[in-house]
């Protein structure tokens, strides 16, 4: 019996996985893949280290597996994939972690919680992230799991980095900013400051919104604001 662990990329319309065993006592690729189309026609394919078709299945144009529906196959793939060998634990991609999380964390319910407050800030990628971790901790509550954050590199900027072009007290605040040049292309910036013009806001947050529609060219494709919670 080998250990083995499994890498999620969760999307807004697809499920990326690898999977890697204990061989010899590396970590080898054994099988990797995709669910896509989960909310339209959804298609699974996996292939072997060397990339040969394993396992492949199609549902009807139309059909919506979704994220959850997803993690289910993926699961049923992997036990039988898996055979005698056992899986130890699950990473995922998560987008952002804020200030609080800048290295992987382990991730139970508390954290999960803390990590939903982020969806406001990248709501194209956070709740799909999010998604098979909870999944997974309704079903497999004693599997461990481990999220990974895009915001981490961020967080190792030196401070001047990340306090360039932002006012003081938005930074005494807790923001910070993040050059992450097409991340963000396909969220439009007024779509965002809409967003925030939406929630009880404070003088802080007006200023923010204010700061924000100064920035060059308003180009959402430049800059991603790192903070701890949204103001209230």
């Amino acid at each position: 019996m080998a250990d083995a662990i499994v890498v999620i990329n969760a999307g807004s319309s697809s499920l990326k996985f690898s999977l890697f065993v204990v061989r010899a006592g590396d970590l080898a690729l054994d099988v990797r893949g995709q669910i896509e189309g989960l909310y339209t026609a959804p298609r699974f394919v996996a292939k072997d280290g060397s990339g040969q078709p394993v396992a492949e299945r199609t549902w009807a144009e139309g059909g919506k597996l979704g994220h959850d529906g997803a993690v289910e196959h993926l699961r049923a793939f992997l036990r039988e994939r898996l055979a005698d060998d056992r899986l130890v634990g699950v990473g995922h991609r998560v987008v952002h972690g804020g200030l609080e999380y800048a290295e992987p964390v382990r991730v139970d319910a508390r954290v999960l919680k803390a990590l939903e407050r982020f969806v406001p800030l990248a709501p194209l990628h956070q709740p799909h992230n999010l998604s098979p971790i909870a999944a997974l901790l309704d079903r497999a509550p004693d599997l461990p799991q481990v999220a990974c954050f895009d915001t981490a590199f961020h967080r190792t900027n030196p401070d001047v980095a990340q306090r360039f072009a932002l006012p003081a007290e938005l930074h005494d605040a807790g923001f910070r900013v993040a050059a992450v040049e097409g991340m963000l292309k396909h969220f439009p910036l007024q779509r965002r400051l809409n967003r925030l013009r939406r929630l009880r806001m404070d003088g802080l947050a007006r200023r923010l919104i204010a700061w924000l529609e100064r920035l060059p060219g308003n180009r959402p494709s430049t800059w991603m604001l790192l903070c701890e919670k949204l103001p209230s």
